[in-house]
């Protein structure tokens, strides 16, 4: 069996995007309302009804209720097709109803595609492969294919892991902090790091790299015990929490 939880439990992946878009700054806050002024179209209503598209798919899986979600996203990414910021909380949409159709090659050709600057901000530069690693996993998953899932896993986990190389000193500062009160790339990167360890490894295995990683990076104790809070969680569907 592949390790993880059902591909379809439910997340609070709404209320994720409004957070991972927040962190995409100030200035493409005031873009996304000169937009809504000019637009006159207030994408609260839009959020609004996607996520009772979303749990009604959850309850009762509905091709026209999935075709209308998938509709309604492209026509936000198309109101709002100057600002990142608003694109990138509608293309991660657009992307998570394809993920409860496992709809996976869609989605991950739709990451490939997508030029948005946003990605970058939130979760590194090497954010949009790790995400297709995540949905290739997803998609093994789904066929119980153990192989293709851990190797898909293994390579997301090198990326993150070549991405705190190269930012070490950066990294290491960011984990002298209370990581509940964290948001960005490195509160990101530091939970790919530990769950997708997890996944690979299994719980003793990544207790022993987290051991290493507290002396690597003089991490405080409770922070640790923060980190170790994710082997409860699943983050696989489709964005860290």
């Amino acid at each position: 069996m592949i390790r993880g939880k059902s591909i379809y439990k439910v997340l609070g992946l709404f209320a994720l995007i409004v957070f991972l878009t927040g962190c995409a700054g100030a200035s493409s806050s005031t873009s996304e309302q000169n937009n809504k002024q000019s637009q006159g179209i207030p994408d609260s209503l839009a959020d609004n009804k996607l996520l009772a598209m979303y749990f009604e798919m959850k309850n009762n899986p509905n091709p026209v209720i999935l075709d209308s979600a998938i509709a309604l996203a492209d026509s936000m990414l198309y109101t709002y097709k100057g600002d990142d910021r608003a694109h990138f909380k509608y293309i991660l949409q657009k992307i998570q109803f394809m993920v409860l159709d496992n709809r996976m090659n869609e989605a991950i050709d739709i990451v490939r595609s997508d030029s948005c600057a946003t990605w970058e901000v939130i979760g590194g530069p090497y954010y949009k492969d790790i995400i297709v690693y995540r949905l290739s996993a997803l998609a093994a998953k789904s066929k119980n294919n153990k192989s293709l899932y851990e190797s898909s896993i293994k390579s997301a986990l090198m990326l993150v892991e070549k991405y705190i190389a190269e930012n070490k000193k950066e990294y290491s500062n960011f984990l002298q902090n209370d990581l509940s009160k964290q948001k960005g790339k490195y509160y990101i990167t530091a939970q790919e790091y530990v769950y997708y360890s997890f996944l690979l490894y299994g719980k003793d295995e990544t207790d022993n790299r987290l051991k290493k990683y507290q002396e690597s990076y003089s991490i405080p104790d409770n922070t640790i015990e923060q980190l170790r809070q994710l082997y409860h969680q699943d983050i696989m569907e489709f964005f860290p929490i």
